[in-house]
C-alpha cells in the first residue's frame, strides 16, 4: 500500500448520489474490491461509523492525493476520488486560510510542502509491511558532486515555506513549482534551479549532511538532478517545473549557491524519519501510538476533544496487518451525532483492535466516497473543498513508477485548473468556524501551549469570535 496520484480529470461530486448503506452489515460488510471491505456499524446515541478494512496482501494501494495539484487548492474528495480513478477516498489533512494542507505532505516521493508547526503525519513503507503515525523528524538536504568525483552536503531548511522570522540570511529554501500559487522565491537573492534526471528513490543511508560534526544515518528518499541555471541578482528564477533553491545574497549560504556551474550534478533528498516512505498526509491528534492511548491527546474541556462532532480517522492493526479508513457521521441527532474524540479512540481500539491510530480534519470536512457515491451524509448538507485526500486504488501506484521528465510524470504532477466556486461558497470560513476542523484544531493547540504559526493564531481568534453557547 503506497500512496499516488493520476492526473486526469474526474467527475464532479456536486452530482454525485447519497447513501445511507442501509444493506452494509456491522458483521459482515460488503468487498469494494480484493483486499478492501466497507462496513458501517451501528452504534448507540445513535451513531453511524463507516470503515474500509484493507488489507496489503491483496496490494492495494494507498495514495495522498493533493487537491488540484497546487499550493493552494481546494477541491471534494469525489473529485479527487473521481480523477485518480480510486475505488474509495477520505479527506485528510486540514486546511490553511488559502487552502493548502496544514502539516507536511509528500506524494511520489515529491515532498510538497515542509510545515512552520511541530504536527503529525500518516505513512506507509514502499513495501507495505510498515505503518507510520508520529511527529515526523523531516529533513531536507542537497549532495552536490564535485569534479574530483567527491562532494558536499548542505542541509535545506523549508520547501515552499517562508522562512523563520530572524533566520533568513542562514537558510537556504527549496521551491517547486506546486507552489507557486502562494509560496515563490523572494527577489534579490542567489538562485540555482534544478532539473531532474532520475525518478525518486529510496535509499538508506542517504547523504545527509552531518550534524554538529557526527555522522547520521537517515533512511529518505533522494533524486538525481543537474543545475539548469545559476545566478545571483534581483530577479528571482522560477522552478519551471524543477526545483528552485534560494538564498539571500548576503546569506551564509549565497557561495554555496555561486560554486554550482551549469551542468553540475545535484542529488536533492528528504526524510520524515522513517524509511522507504514516498508519500504523507498530516493529521492531529494522535489518539494511539504503538498500542498506547495517547489519554492526553483525547480528554480536556475543548469542544474539538470533548465535543460530538463528524470525525475522520485512519488507524492500523499491527497484529492482522489491516489499515483502516474510519467516517463517523454527526451532528445529526436522529440519524448520528457523532463522536468526542475519546470515544472514537474507544471504538478504533475496542472494534478494529488498532494499534496506531490518528485524527484527520473533522466535522464538516468528513466525507468518505466509495466507487463514486458519497457514503454517509456530510454535515454541512453537502462537500466541502478540502485541502487534500487519501484515496485507495485497485493495484499500483502509478506514480511511483514513471522516470523523471516524461510526458506521463509531467501530465501526473502537474497543476490542474482550480474549481469554479460559487461564490456563496464559504468551506474555509465553515472550517474556522468548526470545532472538529481547523478552527477547533488551532484553539486546542494553543490551550495546549504550541507556538502557532502566524496563520494558526488568526484562526483561534477568529474560531473564538465565532462561538456562541454550545450544546452537545
Amino acid at each position: 500500500m503506497l500512496l499516488a496520484l493520476v492526473a486526469v480529470f474526474g467527475l464532479s461530486a456536486a452530482t454525485l448520489p447519497y447513501s445511507i448503506d442501509a444493506s452494509v452489515g456491522k458483521k459482515h460488510g460488503r468487498w469494494v474490491a480484493p483486499g478492501v471491505r466497507l462496513r458501517m456499524y451501528r452504534l448507540d446515541a445513535p451513531n453511524k461509523v463507516r470503515v474500509l478494512t484493507i488489507d496489503a496482501t491483496a496490494k492495494p494501494t494507498v495514495d495522498a492525493v493533493l487537491a488540484s495539484n497546487v499550493l493552494p487548492g481546494r477541491e471534494q474528495v469525489s473529485s479527487m476520488a473521481g480523477r485518480t480513478h480510486a475505488i474509495a477516498a477520505i479527506n485528510g489533512d486540514y486546511s490553511r486560510p488559502s487552502g493548502r494542507p496544514v502539516f507536511t505532505f509528500a506524494r511520489d516521493g515529491r515532498l510538497d510542502q515542509t510545515t512552520q508547526l511541530y504536527g503529525r503525519n500518516f505513512a506507509i513503507d514502499q513495501s507495505e509491511t510498515s505503518v507510520f503515525m508520529a511527529h515526523p523528524k523531516t529533513r531536507l538536504w542537497i549532495w552536490v558532486k564535485a569534479s574530483d568525483g567527491g562532494g558536499a552536503s548542505y542541509e535545506i531548511d523549508r520547501m515552499n515555506e517562508r522562512s523563520v522570522p530572524g533566520q533568513a540570511t542562514s537558510q537556504i529554501r527549496a521551491f517547486t513549482s506546486v507552489g507557486a500559487g502562494e509560496e515563490r522565491p523572494p527577489h534579490g537573492g542567489c538562485y540555482v534551479r534544478l532539473r531532474a534526471k532520475q525518478a525518486p528513490r529510496a535509499a538508506s543511508p542517504t547523504r545527509a549532511p552531518r550534524r554538529g560534526g557526527t555522522p547520521i544515518a537517515v533512511a529518505g528518499i533522494e533524486q538525481r538532478h543537474v543545475v539548469e541555471k545559476q545566478q545571483c541578482r534581483y530577479q528571482r528564477v522560477p522552478p519551471n517545473g524543477g526545483i528552485t533553491l534560494y538564498s539571500p545574497r548576503d546569506g551564509s549560504h549565497a557561495d554555496t549557491l555561486r560554486s554550482m556551474s551549469v551542468g553540475s550534478s545535484v542529488v536533492f533528498g528528504w526524510s520524515l524519519g522513517w524509511p522507504d516512505v514516498f508519500d504523507s498526509v498530516g493529521g492531529n491528534p494522535t489518539l494511539i501510538e504503538n498500542g498506547a492511548v495517547q489519554k492526553q491527546s483525547i480528554y480536556g474541556s475543548d469542544s474539538f476533544v470533548s465535543g460530538r462532532h463528524p470525525r475522520t480517522a485512519v488507524a492500523y492493526n499491527d497484529r492482522s496487518n489491516k489499515l483502516f479508513l474510519v467516517t463517523v457521521d454527526g451532528r445529526q441527532p436522529n440519524y448520528s451525532r457523532g463522536m468526542t474524540l475519546a470515544g472514537l479512540t474507544h471504538f478504533l481500539r475496542s472494534r478494529l483492535g488498532a494499534t496506531d491510530a490518528l485524527n484527520l480534519d473533522g466535522g464538516g470536512s468528513t466525507t468518505m466516497v466509495v466507487n463514486g457515491t458519497i457514503r454517509g451524509r456530510p454535515s454541512d448538507g453537502s462537500e466541502r473543498l478540502v485541502s487534500s485526500a487519501l484515496v485507495v486504488l485497485n493495484g499500483d501506484d502509478p506514480g511511483e513508477h514513471l522516470g523523471a521528465g516524461t510526458s506521463q510524470s509531467e501530465q501526473l504532477f502537474a497543476p490542474l485548473p482550480l474549481p469554479s466556486i460559487p461564490a456563496e461558497d464559504s468551506s474555509y470560513a465553515a472550517m474556522v468556524q468548526d470545532p472538529a476542523s481547523v478552527g477547533g484544531l488551532s484553539e486546542w493547540l494553543e490551550h495546549q501551549g504550541h507556538d502557532l504559526p502566524r496563520f494558526l493564531e488568526r484562526t483561534a481568534d477568529d474560531f473564538r469570535a465565532t462561538q456562541g453557547p454550545t450544546t452537545d
